[in-house]
């Protein structure tokens, strides 16, 4: 008997950010509809939440887990870097080596490997963007989710054909069937309030040069905002919040809105929540929602609001998908990336 193919998908799982499980979720499911029998191997940050979650075998993402993945690439027939936004450096400088170090592992062992729906942003070191472009032209199949990752490669140097595709998050549209029995906590609810429910959404967003962002350490509970996050100091930040404030105490007084604040990801996110919760007014009017959702949950969450407000790529996909309007009030450049797919 023939065995199963058996390919290794490597991205930011593990660490509980919706948008990447839902990244996840949604190639497996894309490879399984492929092939009826297919041996899928995560390396994540996580291995014991991915394989649960996910229901996959699962290895260390881990520099130091280079152990664990020389036995399982030697198996496998495809290697899978994606998607999301991988390629930047403006939340670590670590993160271009860590990517690549992965990719050209896989390169080196002679293993077919794909860049799949990948994002890509302005990098600051040369070096970094000549490692990039040298990396991928030794892929079998270069894949961005935006024409805009397309023009930064093709800008860096990258000779290799590289083809657009969408955010693997996308499958989800196929995944979400009704409410799926999801709801918000009850105070919240539509049935308890006669106003608009309007979801407000904000990322973290730290210049952390070479560190490791401190969310991602196994030890970091998120607290009220201050030094220890480094946003209280930025007065950008602060006009920022100050300002989408501003706006949720008008909509409370226009038109009675109820305003949810819903931290995607809580253990990065929800530091900056607290701190806008406390700059709005009205905060009887105010519900933050404190626990982690699954990308489906937090789907059929939004699905019950009039409006949201988002400040992550993936928070206005999951609108997107659930049909509830949104506005983008940042531009990061991931974001400007989508505008023409998210209208």
């Amino acid at each position: 008997m023939v065995s199963a193919p058996k390919v290794v998908v490597c991205g930011s799982w593990g660490l509980g950010n919706p948008g990447d499980e839902a990244i996840l979720g949604c190639i497996i499911s894309g490879l399984r509809s492929c092939l009826r029998r297919i041996d899928v191997v995560a390396l994540s940050f996580n291995p014991a939440h991915t394989s649960r979650h996910h229901g996959v075998k699962a290895a260390s993402n881990l520099l130091l887990g280079i152990a664990d993945k020389l036995p399982l690439l030697r198996k496998s027939d495809l290697f899978i870097l994606g998607g999301g936004g991988l390629l930047q450096d403006y939340s670590s400088g670590l993160n271009i080596p860590h990517w690549m170090s992965n990719l050209c592992l896989a390169t080196r062992m002679g293993i077919p490997t794909m860049l799949y729906g990948v994002g890509v942003e302005p990098i600051r070191f040369a070096f970094y963007r000549t490692q990039v472009s040298r990396a991928l032209d030794e892929v079998d199949v270069v894949t961005v989710r935006d024409d805009e990752s397309a023009k930064l490669l093709k800008s860096w140097g990258t000779t290799n054909e590289i083809h657009t595709t969408a955010d693997p998050a996308w499958g989800m549209e196929h995944l979400v069937d009704g409410d799926g029995g999801y709801h918000i906590e009850p105070q919240a609810g539509k049935e308890l309030h006669d106003g608009p429910i309007i979801g407000i959404s904000l990322r973290q967003w730290l210049d952390l040069g070479f560190s490791i962002p401190r969310y991602l350490l196994p030890s970091y509970e998120p607290r009220v905002m201050g030094h220890e996050t480094g946003l209280a100091t930025n007065s950008k930040v602060n006009r920022f919040l100050n300002a989408i404030a501003r706006l949720a105490d008008t909509l409370v007084e226009r038109v009675n809105a109820r305003i949810v604040v819903l931290p995607m990801w809580q253990r990065a996110d929800r530091p900056i929540s607290l701190s806008f919760v406390d700059r709005i007014r009205h905060k009887r009017q105010v519900h933050l929602v404190r626990d982690q959702y699954s990308p489906l949950e937090l789907v059929a969450a939004i699905r019950e609001m009039d409006a949201f407000i988002g400040t992550r790529l993936h928070s206005l996909l999951f609108a997107a998908i659930s049909g509830t309007p949104f506005i983008a009030p940042v531009s990061y450049t991931h974001l400007r990336a989508h505008e023409t797919v998210l209208d």
